[in-house]
């Protein structure tokens, strides 16, 4: 098998793993039936891959690797939300899968977490200097619970996108809708001014009351 037949082998069984995994559950997708809607055999999979862990491995770099690209581009200033916007089909099948690593929790959940949390952190290491965005108090926390949003997010899907118009985010009747109020809310926030800011953090400078 040539180099160009072993990279095109490798991105048809990658695609079928992801599309089955999201479809019906990492757990319950066996090696034999990527392999199946592949087009190849089981013993080919494991020639390029390992191990199903492995394959999956492999799914969230190269998923990683996409998303990496289109939102560093995206806070980098420099009209970069065309090339955004031109991804946004190639994210289709990301979202079954993501939500199927996490919902199953384990190993696999914790690193595809923490590979997004990296991104989001160096997402600043860009946007900041850029002028896009600003620099939090807490950039790690930050991070986190920007991560936890947005998963929250992708796990629920159906519902979103059912309430916004459409089946899934990215429909043209829903993408509009979800990007500029999600936009709206971390642009503006949703308080009126930094009362409610102000009043948490000095809450946690004070010790608890008793019994708490």
């Amino acid at each position: 098998m040539s180099s160009t037949d072993d990279l095109q082998a490798n991105a048809r069984i990658r695609g079928a793993a992801m599309d089955l995994f999201g479809k019906q559950g990492i757990r319950a997708t066996t090696v034999r039936q990527i392999a199946q809607a592949a087009g190849v055999s089981p013993g080919l999979v494991i020639h390029h891959f390992g191990s199903k862990d492995g394959l999956r491995r492999a799914c969230d770099e190269w998923m990683m690797a996409q998303i990496t690209a289109t939102k560093t581009a995206a806070v980098s200033g420099g009209g970069a939300m065309e090339a955004v916007f031109r991804a946004q089909n190639q994210f289709r099948p990301f979202y079954g899968y993501i939500a199927a690593s996490i919902s199953e929790g384990g190993e696999g959940a914790d690193r595809l977490f923490e590979a997004m949390r990296r991104l989001t952190r160096d997402m600043f290491d860009v946007g900041v200097p850029a002028g896009i965005l600003r620099e939090p108090s807490d950039i790690d926390a930050m991070s986190t619970v920007l991560v936890a949003l947005t998963l929250g997010a992708t796990m629920l899907e159906g519902q979103l996108a059912r309430h916004l118009g459409g089946e899934h985010l990215l429909d043209p009747e829903v993408m509009p809708r979800y990007s500029i109020t999600a936009t709206e809310l971390f642009t503006y926030g949703i308080f009126a001014d930094d009362t409610m800011l102000r009043q948490i953090q000095a809450a946690f400078a004070k010790p608890p009351p008793d019994g708490l």
